[in-house]
Parts: C-alpha cells; structure tokens; sequence
C-alpha cells in the first residue's frame, strides 16, 4: 500500500520483516551449530550450558553474529528498495531506523562494544542495500532495447 506517492509501507514491512526473520533463524541456527559441536567434544549438563554461554558471550560468536546481523539488514534494504520501485535511499534507510529502534528494546541483552557497533552501521546497512537495488535498477533501466524480429 502506498501513501501518497512517496513511502511505500508494504516494501519497508517486507524488507523489515525478512530482516528479522532471517537474523532469528540464523541466530538459532548458528547456536544450534555451537550446542552440536560442544556435545560432540563430550560435555554434558551443567558442563555444557556452562560452556555454550561461554560460546554465545564470546567475542568470535558476537562478532560472527554481528556481521550476519548487518548482511541481513542489507538484504532488508535490497528487499525494500525493490519492492518500492523507486525511493530506493529512502525505504531502504526506513528499514535501517526501524531496526534502530526495535534494537533499543534489546540493548540490554549485548555488551557496549557490539550495541555500539550494530548502532551505528545499522543504517549504512540498511542503505548500502538500497544501493545496491538503485544501481540495478538504473542498470536495467539503461539496458539497449533489443530490436523485434
């Protein structure tokens, strides 16, 4: 659904929203990946929980997680922008906002370092993959019609 002829709200909910999805399955995927691989090293109760919250507060866990984190909210711009069909800066960095503003209610669950960085390359993100969908566009756009036969 449009407003008026500038914000396209299906194309930000979409690119939002697979953002999130995506950044979910992940996390449990790769949580998933680090419990397999420390039962496979033999630890068991207390032990293991122990050491997968080792695992999941480290800082190559965080940062694995982290710059994931980002791909997806670039896709969720890309995704964005292309639904849009045009205003690709514009849809692409309200999807980056949007996940500024749902990451204030879970800043309390990362340490600074990694609020910090996710804060502030959160938009960039966001916007690069706008960018990206500008740039197809316009390539597309100028592509030589093919003559008909």
């Amino acid at each position: 659904m449009k407003t008026g002829s500038l914000v396209n709200i299906k194309a930000v909910v979409a690119g939002f929203v697979s953002d999130f999805v995506a950044s979910y399955v992940f996390t449990i995927l790769l949580s998933l990946l680090a419990a397999f691989i420390i039962a496979g090293k033999g630890y068991e109760g207390e032990d293991f929980e122990r050491m997968l919250l080792s695992v999941m507060k480290g800082v190559p866990y965080r940062t694995f997680s982290l710059v994931a984190g980002l791909g997806f909210t670039m896709m969720g711009g890309y995704i964005a922008a292309r639904l849009a069909n045009g205003g690709e800066l514009f849809h692409s960095g309200a999807v980056g906002i949007l996940n500024i503003i749902f990451g204030l209610f879970f800043i309390n669950m990362n340490i600074a370092w990694y609020n910090f960085i996710a804060f502030i390359l959160v938009l960039p993100a966001a916007v690069m993959g706008g960018n990206i969908a500008k740039q197809r566009r316009l390539g597309q756009d100028n592509l030589p019609s093919v003559p008909e036969e």
